[in-house]
């Protein structure tokens, strides 16, 4: 979905792209791998998108949003 919405963006020369994540991506949960795998990659994802987009020089903000009720230790 990314790709397409990058597409518009490109010929538009600017957009906006919210990617939702979760901490567990950062961290990791056990007894939730694949859940921390593909919030990992969510988050791998948007910082690989937003150097490519920035690299062409274009008005554009990706941000991957997570929402944290958890403490940390």
């Amino acid at each position: 979905m990314s790709q397409e919405v990058a597409k518009n963006m490109i010929s538009n020369k600017s957009g906006c792209i919210i990617n939702i994540s979760s901490a567990w991506g950062m961290v990791g949960a056990s007894l939730e791998v694949i859940y921390s795998v593909s919030k990992a990659g969510m988050d791998g994802l948007t910082k690989a998108l937003s150097k490519e987009l920035r690299s062409i020089k274009y008005k554009s903000k990706l941000n991957c949003s997570r929402n944290n009720r958890y403490k940390y230790e």
